[in-house]
């Protein structure tokens, strides 16, 4: 099989939540085909074969800016890199540039409008071709690798807990109810640029990934997520079967994962 011979089972799925009123989160779904719009969505389902990018956005902001700052954020990303892919032989830079398109984007939108001032979003963003994949990372949406039954994440939370366990003044275990706990470093949206955190892995069949927002990988410990994605039959119901558990586990945030298994090119066809 050579290196391009790879598909995807992708699917997405989102939910409010028990206590949120309103969903800030989106996904977006695009094959860098240079004929398919970006689909920013809250469910997905499809298998196809080719380059693609993937992204989980977790606004923030007062009123509906959130969700605006996230569905924006999303539409940029996706139409940057359906339009700049092919002609940049760099995909990991042009991640990084629709990264910062994306902010830019979002805060000339807070700029004009008093009622969106100090919107932002994460944005995790995984763009794969061939049998590679590449992961931009701005805020503390997470991308996962299930391989061989061992899950890796593959993003650092860029957020003020991470970062003072990282420097010895916090303990792993009293991360999550820290007074620091969800408090990001930076977003999208929140300066006109970021600085994008970026990954770079080989992919084979038999892969999962996981995007999620924090609100899946805040309720539902590692051990849950691997056991998941690994008895799923497919990426449809591996996304049902992690929204139930996290919603199960009394998950207090928006909550949305995109799964994407990585098939041989002839399954992804079928």
């Amino acid at each position: 099989m050579g290196r391009s011979d790879l598909g995807f089972d992708v699917a997405a799925l989102s939910d409010t939540g028990a206590v949120r009123a309103h969903n800030e989160d989106v996904v977006l779904v695009a094959p860098l085909d240079g004929e398919s719009c970006p689909e920013v969505v809250f469910s997905f389902e499809r298998a196809f074969a080719g380059p693609a990018v993937l992204a989980v956005c977790d606004g923030m902001g007062g009123a509906a800016a959130g969700e605006v700052a996230s569905l924006e954020a999303a539409r940029s990303i996706g139409h940057y890199l359906v339009s700049h892919h092919a002609a940049d032989g760099d995909l990991g830079g042009a991640v990084i540039r629709s990264l910062r398109a994306a902010s830019e984007r979002v805060y000339d939108l807070a700029v004009a409008n008093p009622r969106l001032s100090g919107m932002g979003t994460t944005a995790t963003v995984c763009a794969v071709r061939g049998a590679e994949a590449i992961i931009g990372q701005v805020g503390d949406s997470r991308a996962y690798l299930l391989r061989a039954g061992e899950l890796r994440q593959l993003t650092r939370d860029q957020t003020l807990a991470q970062l003072l366990m990282e420097r010895g003044q916090l303990r792993p275990e009293d991360m999550d109810q820290s007074v620091v706990a969800g408090v990001i470093l930076q977003a999208v949206g929140t300066a006109p640029s970021v600085d994008v955190d970026l990954k770079t892995i080989g992919i084979a069949a038999g892969d999962v990934l996981l995007l999620c927002s924090d609100g899946l990988s805040g309720a539902l410990d590692a051990e849950v997520i691997r056991e998941v994605l690994e008895e799923a039959p497919n990426a449809s119901l591996a996304c049902v079967r992690l929204i139930a558990r996290a919603l199960e586990a009394g998950a207090t945030d928006n909550v949305t994962c995109i799964v994407a298994r990585v098939l041989e090119l002839d399954a992804a066809r079928t």
